[in-house]
């Protein structure tokens, strides 16, 4: 997997999550189900929308338009706005296996781009991991009814 040539360069990782769904599909409608879904349902809107909330109201014009256009729902929620909010297309077969990444201070407000210290992001993870994991799982099944829709 792509993922396995990431993953030697951190030497123990602090935190591993797999998450995983049966699709019906074939891996090719699979894939490009991954890029058109609409990964923003009302859960995921507003645990996004809950992050994003401490720095607008901080005063970041940024993040307040983001929480705006995520509070309206009007638009789609694909890939390619997760793409465009920061995380980073690391490796891809296409109609294979895509890796994303992000790197921050995920646990300040504001996540501000830098190394991740392991034992402030241990004590994030403890927090946000079960939401972290219902972000994926819900996505996950955005993907898979994508991708089995006639």
């Amino acid at each position: 997997m792509l993922l396995d040539e990431w993953l030697p360069a951190v030497p123990s990782p602090v935190a591993i999550e797999r998450h995983a769904t049966h699709v019906r599909a074939p891996a090719g409608a699979v894939y490009a189900a991954l890029w058109r879904a609409d990964l923003g349902g009302p859960i995921v809107r507003a645990l996004l929308g809950l992050r994003l909330l401490p720095t607008a109201l901080g005063g970041s014009r940024q993040a307040r338009a983001r929480l705006v256009e995520l509070r309206a729902g009007a638009k789609r929620l694909t890939l390619h706005k997760f793409i465009d909010a920061g995380f980073t297309v690391l490796a891809e077969h296409p109609e294979r296996e895509l890796v994303l990444g992000v790197t921050g201070r995920f646990w300040t407000f504001g996540g501000g781009i830098a190394p991740t210290a392991r034992y402030r992001f241990r004590a994030y993870w403890l927090l946000v991991r079960p939401f972290s994991g219902l972000l994926r799982r819900v996505m996950l099944g955005a993907i898979r009814r994508e991708a089995e829709q006639p």
